[in-house]
């Protein structure tokens, strides 16, 4: 698919690293780095946040004057809100994982694998609304008038200002990035605007914030990051049979026996074999020792295959082309982190209920102690 792109746009942004203009839009923040207002000619949208980040309430105003107030209920650890109100605080919609409810209305979505919404249906199974978007997200209205207030990826869209808005972030389907740098800086890469690694096709964001793990195949080093926290830890690992020349060697990624091959991994929980088929495995992973899934970003997302070989885990002690690491005191300390961070219920290619924590990005360079690609 072809991505055109919308002209060129002088970028103006804070000391912080916030935008503040694109030549059409204004922005301003506040001293947490939060969204505030957007304001485009006449039109000015304003964002209040309650103490936990979350967006509470969106004013609208044209030449001063209040056009619309919306406010929104939250149920903890979600990605977005479950109910809008309007300013006299009565109930005008609610938001469920698998539609809306307008008034007495239900609709129901259909979503794509990157959950984008992409169809409006009735009660009756009939398509009320029909959406197409581009590899980074922009939204077309095939058809249809009953809009949906979530967009790309599951996230909220403010059709005024044009923005996604992540619990934590406002992503610019325009510019196919980020609006306000990431907050563990260079702790996840050079680039603090680009989203998902720029690979929207195969990765979603949905609190602006994602646990990544990096695997240096050729090094053997291994990085874990929480964005939200900005906790972090580099260990030893390995992948492949350890005390042979396919230990770490690239070279035989593609042979069993070798090492992961690079790439891109969701990092999911591992299911457990029948207990009358419980191998060495799923007794580790009952001790609480931490053991996940690995599965690759590819074609046929959480399918547990790869490119020719699948089953990739992550987990301590010893493996033959999973992730490991006998680096035990570190990997406590690595597992915490995945263990404690936000994550996402996905489900998979068996339509099973999935744990999603974050991406691994496996890759390999000779430099010294290279723990980023």
């Amino acid at each position: 698919m072809a991505v055109t792109g919308s002209g060129s746009k002088t970028l103006v942004y804070d000391l912080n690293g916030n935008l503040t203009s694109d030549g059409t839009r204004t922005f301003e923040w506040d001293p947490l780095n939060r969204l505030m207002a957007a304001t485009s000619g006449t039109h000015r949208s304003e964002f209040t946040y309650n103490g936990l980040n979350q967006r509470v309430k969106i004013i609208e105003k044209t030449n001063g004057s209040v056009t619309s107030t919306k406010q929104f209920v939250w149920i903890p650890g979600d990605p977005q809100p479950s109910e809008e109100r309007d300013g006299s605080n009565s109930l005008t919609k609610r938001f469920y994982p698998q539609g809306m409810q307008v008034g007495s209305t239900n609709y129901y979505y259909t979503k794509d694998h990157l959950g984008s919404i992409r169809e409006l249906t009735d009660s009756s199974g009939a398509v009320q609304t029909r959406y197409d978007y581009d590899p980074y997200g922009r939204r077309i209205k095939v058809s249809g008038g009953v809009d949906a207030d979530f967009g790309f990826t599951g996230h909220y869209y403010h059709q005024p200002s044009g923005l996604h808005l992540a619990l934590y972030r406002a992503y610019d389907a325009d510019l196919g990035r980020w609006i306000s740098r990431d907050p563990i800086a260079e702790e996840a890469g050079l680039n603090l605007y680009r989203y998902v690694f720029n690979n929207p096709t195969r990765l979603t964001d949905m609190f602006g914030l994602l646990v990544d793990a990096y695997f240096n195949v050729y090094q053997g080093l291994l990085t874990v990051v929480d964005r939200e926290s900005g906790a972090r830890i580099t260990l030893p690992a390995n992948s492949g049979i350890q005390g042979t020349t396919m230990n770490n060697n690239p070279d035989y990624e593609l042979r069993q026996g070798g090492p992961i091959p690079r790439g891109d991994y969701e990092i999911l929980n591992r299911l457990y074999n029948e207990p009358d088929e419980w191998t060495d495995l799923d007794r580790l992973q009952a001790s609480g020792v931490g053991v996940w899934a690995l599965d690759m970003l590819d074609r046929t997302p959480r399918d547990d295959k790869g490119r020719g070989r699948g089953l990739f885990r992550l987990h301590p002690f010893s493996g033959t082309g999973c992730v490991v690491s006998d680096d035990l005191n570190s990997w406590g300390q690595m597992r915490d982190i995945v263990n404690n961070t936000r994550t996402q219920t996905v489900t998979d290619a068996n339509g099973k209920e999935r744990t999603l924590y974050g991406t691994m990005h496996v890759f390999s360079t000779v430099s010294p102690r290279a723990v980023f690609p």
